[in-house]
């Protein structure tokens, strides 16, 4: 079932069940990096500022 796996469950999946530590450690290393740069996107765009709906 890899084709429908998220990025989360592959990095579960190597760590766990193929023992592929350090390949896990460096996909998850690199879904952090995006999200943090994703969210300095995000506080450029918005200034910071909360939006309540």
């Amino acid at each position: 079932m890899v084709e429908t796996q998220n990025l989360i469950l592959y990095i579960y999946a190597q760590f766990y069940q193929y023992g592929y530590w350090g390949y896990a450690a460096a996909v998850a290393t690199l879904l952090m990096l995006a999200i943090v740069i994703l969210t300095i996107i995000q506080w450029r765009i918005l200034g910071r500022r909360v939006h309540y709906l």
